[in-house]
């Protein structure tokens, strides 16, 4: 069971009081269920994945990226028509932090080399990759999503990715060399037969 830590929105949290608490519930109600050997903590916030590690090491974690994580606020802000805000967080984890509209709280990644540190950072075992990550680097440079595969492979990481709405976009990502492949259709279930243990 896939378990996506969610930062709090529209709040800004720079204490990360809100985060500490739904860590601490989430790994409390996995414990409770006697499911720690069943679940995977999801999430696009390193600050949530570091507070689970704490509280919990011995369930599994994914670190998540988009590709806005990777723009400027300027790009971001003319993509979504949203406005960016830098926001100061005690786990900031060295990274720069920004709310985006009312929507979104992420940490921006000056690189995908930055990406992968702070997977390791956050003992994650898994990273995931949006289709928004690998669709615009595969068109800026052919195979660069298969070799962000294979360096997270090397540096022991599993790598999901998603979403595959479409036949086409399960066959990019199984193109890619990912572990696993999300999807919100039963397409996965004619493509994969199998889903890899973490």
């Amino acid at each position: 069971m896939i378990v996506e830590l969610k930062a709090f929105s529209p709040h800004c949290d720079p204490n990360d009081e809100f985060e500490e608490a739904v860590a601490s519930a989430a790994v409390r109600e996995v414990r409770r269920a006697g499911m720690t050997d069943q679940v995977i903590f999801d999430s696009f916030s390193p600050a949530l994945l570091y507070l689970a590690a704490q509280e919990a090491p011995e369930i599994p974690r994914e670190l998540d990226i988009s590709g806005l994580q990777l723009l400027t606020p300027e790009q971001v802000t003319a993509i979504t028509g949203l406005p960016v805000t830098i926001i100061e967080k005690r786990i900031s984890l060295g990274l720069t932090w920004a709310e985006i509209g009312p929507v979104f709280r992420l940490p921006g990644y000056a690189s995908v080399q930055q990406f992968l540190a702070t997977g390791i950072a956050t003992r994650a075992r898994i990273l995931g990759g949006e289709l928004d990550f690998f669709g615009p680097a595969e068109q800026q440079q052919p195979g660069s999503g298969a070799v962000f595969v294979g360096a997270a492979h090397a540096l022991g990481f599993r790598v999901y990715a998603d979403p595959a709405r479409t036949e086409a976009d399960w066959n990019f990502f199984a193109l890619l060399g990912v572990d696993a492949i999300y999807s919100d259709i039963p397409l996965g279930v004619r493509l994969q037969p199998g889903i890899p243990d973490p």
